[in-house]
């Protein structure tokens, strides 16, 4: 086994030393998780998921919420694509179109 690390100091032991840390990107550095806690969303005061939750927006209404917050962020037009099609699904089933999720 290996000489012990500190955790208070980082270090391993009298006179050794760690290897070099990875690069450490802005996001990793800055606490971002691509899956708890995603940059693109982090950005707002509100994170959309919060704000659609809260407002119980149903699904259509929160993913096109969802689009339009990310979109310079993220995916770029893509994302604005996204957006406008749940949007033209979203209008298509209120005038009712049977087949609005075509």
């Amino acid at each position: 086994m290996g000489t012990p690390i500190s955790l208070s100091t980082g270090t391993a032991g009298e006179g050794a030393s760690l290897p070099p840390l990875p690069h450490v990107t802005d996001s990793q550095r800055l606490g971002y998780d691509a899956v708890h806690l995603p940059e693109h969303y982090s950005r707002f005061p509100i994170e959309p998921i919060h704000f659609i939750a809260e407002n119980q927006f149903p699904f259509i209404e929160g993913s096109i919420i969802k689009y339009v917050a990310r979109w310079r962020y993220k995916n770029g037009v893509e994302d604005l694509r996204k957006a406008k099609r749940f949007l033209e699904m979203l209008i298509a089933r209120e005038e009712g179109n049977t087949e609005w999720s075509k």
